[in-house]
């Protein structure tokens, strides 16, 4: 059966992902506090807001990262850039 690894990880405020880049920002959009009233009742709710650079923890350079006519992300299919390794147990 193939195989397939999971690259991905946590992203936390601050964390360096490449030397000289701003790493990621995590704060409140809106409060629980903030929420409060704007709904009937006691109903509170929190929408947070992550900002951050493109290439931020484990990604890949799409055609477009190179070209400014190249495929996004959207636009290449999960088959291109998945290679199942059978000697890595798979």
């Amino acid at each position: 059966m193939p195989k397939l690894i999971e690259l991905n990880h946590a992203i936390e405020a601050g964390m360096v992902t490449y030397k000289g880049l701003p790493g990621p920002l995590i704060c409140d959009y809106l409060s629980r506090e903030a929420s409060e009233g704007l709904y009937e009742g006691d109903t509170t709710f929190q929408i947070g807001k992550i900002e951050m650079l493109s290439n931020t923890g484990t990604y890949l350079d799409t055609p477009f990262h190179r070209y400014a006519d190249g495929a996004d992300l959207c636009c290449v299919p999960l088959r291109r850039p998945v290679r199942i390794n059978e000697s890595c147990g798979g």
